[in-house]
């Protein structure tokens, strides 16, 4: 929800993207921190932490979660005419209207979907914290965005990929220093 309100802004409004998302995260981050006192919400039920632990062969079902969404999402951007409209309003919003794409609809889609993903790591990184609070994303901000950066993403948009911000990703959290 908070995704396609962030894609309503940016896409109605035309407000600068970064910007807009900045905002939001401070916004949602004192919300939440208004509505938990400050306080971090837990214990978390024993099913949620177990699937950070535990899982197939051995593996934490929440990196099985990871393959899962970076197939869909490889898939989505490389082989549907969303993924083509989305590269294509990335690359040049302009060009992309003239050509016939509604621009607005497929960067509120993109947003919302953003969001989704989004609400997926939070659940992800409450079930390996055992609990949830307002500022437990915070210290991982800047390994997010460099591990994005680092793989070839631009954040200016029209350019990216799933394969090399996974890979990014994968180093960046084997990394002893992450």
């Amino acid at each position: 929800m908070i995704g396609l309100v962030v894609g309503v802004v940016v896409a109605r409004l035309n407000v600068v993207p970064f910007a807009v998302t900045l905002a939001a995260l401070y916004l949602v981050s004192g919300g939440t921190t208004l509505l938990s006192h400050g306080r971090t919400i837990g214990p978390v039920p024993d099913g949620l932490i177990t699937f950070s632990i535990d899982g197939p062969g051995g593996i934490p079902a929440a990196v099985w979660l990871a393959v899962v969404l970076y197939v869909l999402a490889q898939i989505a951007l490389t082989r549907t005419a969303w993924g083509r409209r989305l590269t294509h309003v990335g690359a040049n919003p302009e060009v992309a209207r003239i050509a016939g794409v509604n621009v607005a609809r497929t960067t509120m889609s993109a947003y919302a979907i953003a969001g989704l993903f989004s609400a997926i790591a939070g659940i992800v990184l409450t079930s390996g914290l055992a609990g949830a609070g307002a500022s437990m994303g915070s210290p991982l901000l800047l390994n997010i965005v460099g591990a994005v950066v680092l793989g070839g993403t631009s954040l200016a948009g029209g350019r990216g990929a799933c394969s090399a911000p996974a890979s990014a990703c994968c180093f960046w959290a084997s990394s002893p220093t992450a």
